[in-house]
Parts: C-alpha cells; sequence; structure tokens
C-alpha cells in the first residue's frame, strides 16, 4: 500500500505535538497516522484534544491495552507497526521532561522502535535521553533526526545525547526572542562534538543506525509539520 508516516504518541505534551503533527501532515496530503502509545487517558487537556481531533479524522488507528510490561508493549507496537510501509516513524512518546531511566511498558514501546526498519524522526528530544544532563540512559530512542523547539536543549552538547539525536533541527514555534533571552540558556556544541554546526554530520562519522536511505521529501514534510506544531 501507499507510504505511510507513523507517530507514536504519548500522554503529555510531547504526544500532543504527535497528534497534531499528523493532522498537519494529512492536511498536507500526505498519508499519517497517530498511535496512541501509552495506556489510559492523556495527563494533558491539550493532549486529549489533540488525540480526540486525530480520532475524529480518522487518523487515530490504535490505543494502548490497558496494562502490560515491557515485553508485551514491545511485542504490541511491533504488531502495529508491521501494518504499514512507512518512510518515517515520528517518535513523540517521551519529552524533556523525563527524569528517570525508562521501565515498563514506556521501555518496551522504545526497544520496539530501535528495532524496526522505520527512519524516526523525534519531536522535540528522542524518547529517553536526559535533555538537560545530556546523559545517555540505558535504553533510549536512536533518532535519525531530532526537531527541538524554540532552541536546543542544554543536554544536546554532550557526545552521549548525540549518538541518539541524528541530524537536529531547530523549530522556531513563536517563543519571543526576549523570553529566551531571559529564560533560556545558552547552548552550543562543544569544541570536541561530532556535529560542529547544527543539521550537519561529519560525513566521516557512521550514519545513526536509522539514518540511511531517507527520503528528502518526506523529511522535510514532516520537520514542516513539527515547525507549524505548538
Amino acid at each position: 500500500g501507499a507510504e505511510t508516516i507513523i507517530a507514536v504518541c504519548g500522554s503529555g505534551g510531547n504526544g500532543g505535538d504527535g497528534y497534531a503533527a499528523t493532522r498537519i501532515l494529512s492536511d498536507r496530503g500526505l498519508p499519517a497516522v497517530a498511535i496512541g502509545a501509552i495506556p489510559g487517558k492523556p495527563s494533558r487537556a491539550d493532549t486529549l484534544a489533540m488525540r480526540d481531533a486525530a480520532r475524529a479524522r480518522g487518523l487515530l488507528v490504535a490505543d494502548a491495552p490497558t496494562s502490560g510490561d515491557a515485553d508485551a508493549a514491545q511485542v504490541w507496537l511491533t504488531d502495529v507497526l508491521a501494518r504499514y510501509d512507512s518512510p518515517i516513524l515520528i517518535d513523540a512518546i517521551l519529552g524533556a521532561g523525563l527524569t528517570r531511566d525508562l521501565d515498563g511498558w514506556a521501555l518496551g514501546l522504545v526497544r520496539s522502535i530501535n528495532a524496526s526498519a522505520m527512519p524516526v524522526l523525534a519531536c522535540d528530544t528522542p524518547s529517553g535521553p536526559d535533555a538537560d544532563a545530556g546523559r545517555a540512559r540505558p535504553e533510549a530512542v536512536r533518532a535519525a533526526m531530532t526537531v527541538t523547539m524554540a532552541s536546543l536543549k542544554p543536554g544536546f552538547e554532550t557526545l552521549e545525547a548525540q549518538q541518539h539525536l541524528g541530524d537536529v533541527v531547530v523549530a522556531p514555534i513563536g517563543v519571543p526572542a526576549e523570553a529566551l533571552r531571559r529564560f533560556g540558556a545558552p547552548a552550543r556544541l562543544s569544541p570536541d562534538a561530532p556535529w560542529q554546526r547544527i543539521g550537519h554530520r561529519d560525513p566521516a562519522l557512521p550514519d545513526p543506525p536509522l539514518g540511511r536511505g531517507r527520503d528528502d521529501t518526506t523529511r522535510d514534510s514532516a520537520r514542516d509539520s513539527a515547525r507549524d506544531t505548538d
């Protein structure tokens, strides 16, 4: 069948971005579907609204079961992903607010994504790494590209984090420059980082594990959708 972009969505703000990206991609004529990957009701009202909007338009194609461990989550998501020929998977499970190592259901989702053959576009930050300190937790999504909102995250500078980020694009989402200056911490790549400017990787370095065979048109469309998301 036709290639379909898949957004794997969590229950917080990151998941809301994934649902919204699915809607925007669909509006632009690109086949896209959303997967409600975390059991239960979304934890935020805006995420619930985005999920309901996706469901009303027939874009929400699967909801997570009510319970299960990491193995059950991996089996469930792997089965759902196998139904689609997807040029890109949007990781919108967990965002920058994650403060602990992954376990249980969320860990199984990450294992399923990393085991798939789909190039991954991470929404704001891949699910798993510490976006503040840059510590690579034991298991985390390995993305081919990360579209991060408003500004670079402080943790993106570390070599550990960069193994999960792929190419990094900063998407302006309307945050006033003055607010970024007052409340944001300056972020830069260190002189020792393998990527010397955002969006460019040293050609001598290997591709990210899921970074081969990306279609630029699909990648740009997904990036544009994330830029429009708030």
